[in-house]
């Protein structure tokens, strides 16, 4: 598994290309009966998940148009949640440069 409630997670892969690069907030496991939307994409854990930009989108079942909600079932597999906290992150870091060096 790679998200847990509460992780803020980015989307990486989706069946909708504007779905991609998305920041989302992982809220709970899903349940089918408190959303209208149904993947039809099966996963052994689907996440609800909420959009902090524009909004997630997902086809229809007749196809004909696309459901646009700030908030919808995303797979597991299809996050990588965001960590602020990782070292390797911060050793590329730019130094922290003191007014004195400029001296």
């Amino acid at each position: 598994m790679n998200c847990k409630p509460g992780d803020r997670a980015i989307v990486i892969k989706s069946k909708e290309i504007r779905n991609i690069g998305k920041i989302v907030d992982v809220i709970k496991e899903y349940d089918p009966n408190e959303c209208k939307i149904i993947l039809l994409q099966e996963s052994e854990q689907i996440w609800l998940c909420e959009s902090l930009g524009s909004e997630l989108v997902w086809p229809s079942l007749g196809g004909f148009e696309n459901i646009l909600r700030m908030q919808g079932p995303i797979p597991d597999e299809c996050l990588v949640p965001l960590i602020d906290d990782e070292p390797e992150l911060h050793q590329h870091a730019t130094p922290e440069i003191k007014p004195t060096e400029f001296a």
